[in-house]
């Protein structure tokens, strides 16, 4: 029997909602009464899940047809600016990640709802992690640790993460900056790493995570990974969870306003670059490109201006971290901004 203080898991939660179809949709009969009462009964938790599954169909009942239309042009917008998948154009990338969430009721047929590994902390997540610790790194530094599980991880500038390990379960969040993580294989105790709307599981791995400016990187060097996001809509995270697996040699992306993932693939050289002074993107704004400097730039760089139009330019390119200063002097080129030293050592990019 599982634990009454338990999240309920993903298959958990998938019966619940198809019951809370069956009963809701018309397509209840006796029998399927009596047989959802039996289910009710045999586990405490099932009670739970079901309430959860009622209150995610009510979040969606409140979408209205304006806010889904949105934000499905908002994302096959920001798919035509980014690299698409190989051999695949750009602008059919974004209708084809777009189209298939086009309305409430497809949505209720082609993804699962999940309980949101997103809210609250490790501590609400898991009653019964036993170990907890948090590490960060400083500017332009660089540090390796070893986990209680024996896992290691190599931290990158400006980085900073918590774990927390228990007998069943090893989550990892990472706060902000980038990681590397080495997982060692225990198929009982699942490796997960969320940073923002994202849980990247190991399988028993060599991948990165990166969470800059909003954006959330997953990139696999070895094994594969379970590329999950909670979905965006009318500008709300929501329960529902896209899914996708990694293998070696591919990435996922999720920016913060998409309500789209992006993926494709990457050259094993461009695998966590940074660890060379090389910092690699691949469709990054301004806000990024102005993170990642200020993981390297003793002098705080700070953007003024509206972003909400220039955050819509991505550009791929590469830079040198111990070079930040020509770093800056690239970005009027790449972007409609002026780069000026203000009083009180604090670089500004104003955009124009």
């Amino acid at each position: 029997m599982r634990n009454e203080t338990q999240k309920p898991n993903q298959q958990l939660l998938e019966e619940a909602y198809e019951w809370h179809l069956t009963l809701e949709g018309g397509d209840s009969t006796a029998e399927k009464h009596r047989a959802f009462h039996s289910w009710m009964e045999r586990d405490p938790s099932h009670a739970a899940a079901y309430a959860q599954a009622a209150e995610s169909w009510e979040a969606f009942s409140a979408i209205t047809r304006d806010q889904l239309e949105a934000d499905v042009s908002a994302s096959v917008a920001y798919a035509s600016d980014v690299p698409g998948e190989e051999g695949l154009p750009r602008s059919k990338l974004g209708w084809r990640m777009a189209l298939p969430l086009a309305t409430a009721s497809m949505l209720s047929l082609v993804v699962a709802i999940g309980w949101s590994p997103w809210s609250g902390t490790e501590a609400q997540r898991d009653p019964l992690l036993d170990i907890f610790a948090s590490y960060e790194t400083q500017i332009a530094e660089q540090k390796s640790i070893v986990l209680d599980d024996g896992s290691t991880v190599l931290l990158s500038a400006a980085t900073e993460l918590t774990a927390a390990m228990s007998a069943d379960a090893r989550q990892v969040s990472l706060v902000r900056g980038a990681a590397i993580f080495e997982v060692v294989p225990d198929p009982s105790r699942p490796f997960s790493v969320t940073a923002g709307r994202v849980e990247a599981t190991a399988l028993g791995t060599v991948f990165e995570v990166r969470n800059n400016a909003g954006v959330v990187r997953v990139a696999v060097e070895e094994g594969r990974v379970e590329y999950a996001s909670a979905l965006m809509v009318g500008g709300n995270q929501t329960d529902v969870t896209n899914r996708r697996e990694l293998s070696p040699g591919e990435y996922g992306a999720t920016p913060e306003r998409a309500m789209s993932d992006v993926f494709g693939t990457f050259e094993n050289e461009d695998f966590a670059a940074w660890r060379h002074a090389r910092l690699d993107y691949e469709g990054a704004t301004l806000s990024e490109l102005v993170a990642d400097a200020n993981r390297y730039s003793e002098i705080p760089i700070v953007i003024r201006g509206s972003r909400d139009s220039i955050d819509d330019i991505t550009v791929s390119a590469y830079f040198d971290s111990t070079d930040i200063d020509s770093m800056l002097a690239a970005l009027p080129k790449l972007f409609p901004v002026e780069v000026e030293q203000a009083r009180g050592d604090t670089t500004i990019i104003r955009i124009r």
